[in-house]
């Protein structure tokens, strides 16, 4: 389902429910006690960003930029390092906004102590993973800091990540072929982990970056991918690995492996296919997605899950019964705001 075959009726009952979505999260954004990107105010504030843009509504950027300085001044010793709730997906947010001109600042002051923190807790840690199911998010994050700057090498923040980023490669190196993580107690590594290594792969690829070790790790990756897939089901994940291995086969020349990644999406756009999924399980793939969708960029920009079953979302658009058990919910409990925020995100990609 793609914008400009929206109807101009199925347009203003997406844009009355985001309106709803966005003057919620604007009331009740602030009683949030994370501070992060997948869970918290950074999350938010980025959607009343883009939300504000799409409306032309300046009250809701004027919040968003309140709550960022709200996290700023909250942030302290006890702050997670990690990406979906700590300081790297904060600080993600910030490349985020400032790359797509929501904000103006100079990440390289304003990111400082995050670096440092995010630095020491890289070299302290004995593996880069919390548990099986963790976003390699030193990549993502590290990535961000470096958009557009790979080459200013007289840039002495510059060269400080781009090692950095060769010693993360290392550090994939040792989760997925060394196995460190058995040493652990953790068994295996997931589907969401391994998209967000492969996606650090496709990134160090185009950088030009230790690229031994990069195709050494992409012709290893099928194999993670054989056994992974057996013992997970995960629709999300095996929608966005889908859309990777399109752009890891650009990458190789391996005839082999090429024909062994694309045989990987055969059958998970056979899967892909067959997927029959409830109203609940629609609505947790489309805002996973729309998650998913801003950090993976560009690589999901093409994605349209809607494609499988556009009628599902005019569905739920419809369904008063929906919204209020929603927001019901939400108004229980506050943590479930992530839920209408992503919500929100993917709705907004529908009319954008």
């Amino acid at each position: 389902m793609k914008s400009k075959n929206l109807n101009l009726s199925f347009k203003r009952k997406v844009a009355n429910r985001l309106s709803y979505i966005a003057d919620f999260l604007l009331v009740n954004g602030d009683f949030v006690d994370i501070l992060g990107l997948f869970s918290g105010k950074m999350g938010i504030a980025i959607f009343l960003y883009q939300y504000s843009r799409y409306k032309g509504n300046k009250k809701f950027e004027n919040h968003a930029g309140w709550m960022i300085d709200e996290i700023y001044k909250n942030i302290n010793s006890k702050t997670p390092v990690d990406f979906e709730e700590g300081l790297m997906g904060i600080g993600w947010g910030i490349e985020y906004l400032v790359r797509n001109a929501f904000v103006v600042t100079n990440t390289d002051e304003t990111l400082a102590e995050i670096d440092i923190t995010t630095y020491r807790s890289m070299v302290q840690q004995p593996i880069l993973t919390k548990n099986s199911n963790d976003l390699f998010g030193y990549g993502f994050y590290l990535q961000a800091r470096l958009h557009n700057r790979l080459n200013d090498d007289k840039n002495l923040n510059t060269l400080i990540k781009k090692q950095q980023l060769i010693y993360l490669t290392d550090e994939c190196e040792r989760l997925l072929i060394l196995k460190r993580y058995l040493d652990f107690n953790i068994m295996s590594l997931s589907l969401r982990t391994l998209n967000s290594i492969a996606w650090f792969q496709i990134e160090m690829h185009k950088s030009g970056l230790f690229p031994l070790k990069v195709n050494k790790l992409l012709r290893h990756l099928p194999s993670e991918l054989e056994f992974t897939l057996k013992t997970n089901d995960a629709p999300v994940e095996e929608i966005v690995l889908y859309c990777l291995i399109k752009s890891i086969v650009d990458l190789i020349n391996d005839i082999e492996l090429s024909k062994k990644y694309m045989d990987y999406a055969s059958l998970l756009q056979e899967k892909w296919h067959d997927m029959k999924p409830d109203e609940n399980t629609f609505v947790n793939i489309f805002t996973s997605l729309a998650w998913y969708k801003l950090i993976y960029a560009p690589y999901l920009k093409d994605c349209n899950f809607l494609s499988k079953s556009p009628e599902k979302l005019l569905g739920i658009i419809d369904n008063e019964d929906f919204w209020c058990i929603l927001f019901d919910r939400v108004n229980k409990d506050v943590t479930k705001l992530t839920e209408l925020t992503g919500l929100g995100m993917g709705l907004l990609n529908e009319v954008i």
